[in-house]
C-alpha cells in the first residue's frame, strides 16, 4: 500500500514538474522549447527509471493531457517528443541496456523529430524555407534551383547536428541525475576506451575523395547529397580528433585540456586539424597506441 501511494505522489510531483518548465516555457515566449527542449525528457525518465514502463505510461498520459491545456500545438509536439524519449531511455536503463543501446535509441526519435519540425513541418513551426530560399537568393544573386538544393543539404545537416547534440545532452544529464538520486546507470568510458573502427575511417576517406572528384568533374547529380556526407562526415572526424587531443592532455598530465579541446570544436580553421586528427586517429588508431 505504501509503495503505490509514493508511486502516486512521485507521480504527481514529475507532473507537477513538466507543468512548472511549460509554464516558465510560455512566460518567457517559447524560449524553452526553442532552445532546451530536451529540458522536458528528465522528469519522466526518472520516474520511468525508478517504477518501470507500466507506470511511466499512465504518468506520461497525464503529461499529456495536462500539456493540452498549459501549451500551443509546436510545445505539445516537443512535449511527445519528450515522452517518447523519456520511455525509451528510461525503459532501456530499466532492462540494464548498454549506452551505445540507449544512444541510438534517444538518437532515432530526437532526428526524427527534428525533421519534422524542421523540414516536414516547417511551415506550422513558422518556417518559410521558399522565402528563406529567395533571400539568399537575390542575396547571393544566384538561381533559385542553386540556392535550394544548398539550402536543403544545410536544412539536413542542422537536423543531423541538433539531433546529435540533444541526444548528447539527454545521455549525460540523465547519467548525471541517476548517479546523484541513486538509480542504476552505466559508466561513461573513458576517452581512451572510446575507440572508432577502422572502417568508419576509411568511409570518410572514401566520402572526401568522392566529394573532390564531384568538385572537378562538376557532378549535378548527388552533389548535394555529398555535400551533407562530407559536412557528417568532417564532423565526425572532429569529435574523434576532440578525443584523441583529450588522451593527449591527460596523458601528459593536463586535465584542464580536455575543456580546451572541447572548445576548439567550435572554433573556425582550428577545428579542421581537429579533423586530421580524427581521421588520423581512425585509421591508425592512435589512442590504441597511447594506452
Amino acid at each position: 500500500m505504501t509503495s503505490h501511494v509514493r508511486m502516486l505522489c512521485e507521480g504527481a510531483m514529475m507532473c507537477a514538474l513538466t507543468a512548472l518548465v511549460l509554464l516558465i516555457n510560455r512566460i518567457f515566449g517559447g524560449m524553452i522549447e526553442t532552445a532546451f527542449p530536451w529540458l522536458l525528457v528528465f522528469p519522466l525518465l526518472i520516474y520511468c527509471v525508478r517504477h518501470g514502463i507500466k507506470a511511466a505510461l499512465t504518468c506520461s498520459v497525464s503529461i499529456v493531457l495536462l500539456s493540452l491545456m498549459l501549451c500551443t500545438f509546436t510545445t505539445l509536439f516537443y512535449v511527445l517528443s519528450a515522452v517518447l524519449c523519456a520511455l525509451a531511455y528510461g525503459s532501456g536503463v530499466r532492462q540494464g541496456a548498454a549506452n551505445r543501446t540507449l544512444l541510438w535509441r534517444t538518437g532515432l526519435i530526437s532526428f526524427t523529430s527534428n525533421l519534422l519540425s524542421m523540414v516536414v513541418l516547417a511551415s506550422l513551426f513558422g518556417y518559410d524555407p521558399l522565402e528563406e530560399a529567395q533571400l539568399l537568393s537575390e542575396l547571393f544573386q544566384a538561381g533559385a534551383q542553386t540556392i535550394m538544393q544548398a539550402a536543403l543539404a544545410i536544412a539536413i545537416f542542422s537536423v543531423i547536428v541538433c539531433s546529435l547534440l540533444q541526444t548528447l545532452c539527454i545521455h549525460f544529464v540523465s547519467l548525471l541525475l541517476l548517479k546523484r538520486l541513486g538509480l542504476p546507470a552505466h559508466p561513461v568510458k573513458k576517452p581512451q576506451e572510446i575507440s572508432g573502427p577502422r572502417w568508419l575511417g576509411a568511409t570518410i576517406l572514401m566520402i572526401w575523395v568522392l566529394y573532390s572528384c564531384g568538385i572537378v568533374i562538376k557532378l549535378d547529380t548527388g552533389m548535394r547529397l555529398l555535400e551533407v556526407g562530407m559536412m557528417s562526415a568532417c564532423l565526425c572526424a572532429a569529435v574523434y580528433g576532440a578525443l584523441t587531443l583529450m588522451c593527449v592532455c591527460l596523458r601528459r598530465g593536463h586535465p584542464r585540456g580536455m575543456l580546451a579541446a572541447y572548445v576548439l570544436l567550435f572554433v573556425p580553421v582550428i577545428n579542421l586539424f581537429l579533423v586530421l586528427l580524427g581521421e588520423a586517429d581512425l585509421l591508425l588508431q592512435l589512442r590504441g597506441r597511447m594506452m
